[in-house]
């Protein structure tokens, strides 16, 4: 083969052996499909989203989905016919929500995710108004968008997953996922209930001193109400869900609190699914689910390995105020209201009770009884306490008493409470009597 080039002086000409053109057009060759399967194995990995790219909550079933197929991104239906933007596991039964930007303003059908030209990630209603800016970066420089599969949705630079510049897993609500760090001052926050996905009023934070904290919004401030905490305050640290399958506290020194047991960690972690979600009962699991070669059958469901708690009917304001926690054959907390007590919310039977008559009047008037639950206790809020007594008067001790409105009764032993009541529960073990003071 010949080959010809020009100077502005002169024209060279020259020869190459055959043999030396064949190896450098296999070299060449060679080069080329290494970077094509460069960039298409780049491509597969991160399921690049380009700018311009929308979803529509009118389109059934489309969402951005990783490489892999087990998460998903889009609208994600909830009660009432509406939506929320989310992440789930798209490859199991139910198709579990791990994350959603808009838990507390659902839109209805007919919305829109965009992203943007400018790299802005945002919610639309049917007419085309902003609800929410879901994703950005202050700094700019989006190129593209990407569902990954360890379950982060990023928005990314140039340099794709090299260069994030927004990424789920910064902005966690009520689940971590293996890979996901929660940094100190960042916290879950627990769903109101299993049908109501709105932000509840339990919270895990990973605190700056180093401590693990489970705690509601709204304790009463004479008690101590903290439901779980990890006793590591001292050394700073941060929460860490490992790819192992680990949860760990990785405290500033490098020595870590596991509070995963190692004998629950399925070997190998990549044969299961794993999250861990703080539940709007107010305790904070492990789970798993196994991963099978044909897809996961229906009757499979997620494991528990790992929890604050095995009984939820401990962690306190589970039932709100009034209202007191049983514990059911399902290992699922279920709120009663003493008789003539109600609900605050007809549907959520966690936001306690009201009674549905005047309190007793030391002024006198109406006419008041005593109705008793056996086992059952408020544990807190006496405000007297006497010994050596029995249960006949205990009663009239409270009957006497205009300011008693229940009393507990429990081995020769009388307490007198006032409402609201905090950290009600029903348990065998407590061998107690509730007596209600109500209307005759």
């Amino acid at each position: 083969m010949r080959f010809k080039f020009s100077s502005r002086q002169s024209t060279y000409k020259f020869t190459l052996p055959p043999v030396v053109i064949s190896e450098r057009f296999r070299l060449r060759t060679q080069v080329l499909a290494c970077l094509c399967l460069l960039i298409l194995s780049s491509a597969t990995a991160y399921g690049s989203i380009p700018l311009g790219s929308s979803l529509s909550s009118k389109s059934t079933g489309v969402a951005w989905t990783s490489p892999s197929g087990d998460f998903a991104f889009g609208f994600y239906p909830v009660p009432g016919n509406l939506f929320v933007v989310g992440i789930w596991f798209d490859r199991i039964p139910g198709k579990t929500l791990v994350w959603t930007a808009n838990r507390d303003k659902p839109v209805a059908r007919g919305s829109t995710v965009q992203l943007t030209a400018d790299g802005t990630l945002v919610l639309t209603d049917g007419r085309g108004v902003i609800v929410m800016t879901i994703a950005s970066s202050p700094s700019g420089g989006v190129a593209s968008a990407a569902m990954l599969d360890s379950g982060n949705f990023v928005l990314q630079g140039s340099a794709g997953s090299a260069d994030l510049k927004w990424q789920s897993f910064d902005h966690p609500t009520d689940t971590i996922l293996p890979g996901q760090v929660l940094n100190p001052e960042s916290e879950l926050r627990a769903a109101s209930s299993d049908t109501d996905l709105s932000t509840g009023k339990f919270f895990l934070k990973m605190q700056s001193d180093g401590n693990l904290v489970l705690n509601r919004d709204g304790n009463p401030i004479d008690q101590d109400n903290i439901a779980y905490a990890s006793n590591t305050a001292g050394t700073p640290g941060k929460l860490v869900f490992d790819v192992t399958g680990r949860i760990y506290i990785l405290r500033s020194d490098n020595t870590k609190y596991v509070l995963t047991p190692s004998a629950s960690v399925p070997i190998p972690a990549s044969s299961s699914y794993q999250r861990a979600t703080l539940g709007y009962d107010g305790v904070f699991r492990q789970y798993t689910f196994p991963k099978t070669s044909s897809g996961s059958s229906s009757s499979q469901t997620w494991s528990r390995i790992w929890a604050t708690t095995d009984d939820p009917c401990t962690v306190p304001g589970i039932c709100g105020v009034n209202g007191y926690c049983v514990l059911g054959a399902d290992q699922k907390p279920r709120c009663l209201c003493p008789n003539k007590y109600s609900y605050l919310d007809p549907s959520n039977m966690f936001m306690g009770c009201k009674n549905d008559f005047p309190v007793q009047d030391c002024r006198g008037g109406q006419q008041y009884v005593l109705e008793s639950i056996a086992n059952v206790d408020w544990p807190f809020g006496d405000y007297e306490m006497i010994n050596n007594m029995d249960e006949e008067r205990c009663r009239a001790a409270c009957m006497s008493d205009c300011l008693c409105t229940v009393a507990i009764y429990r081995v020769q032993t009388c307490w007198k409470k006032k409402v609201p009541l905090f950290r009600g529960r029903m348990n065998v073990d407590i061998q107690s009597v509730a007596l209600i003071k109500v209307p005759k």
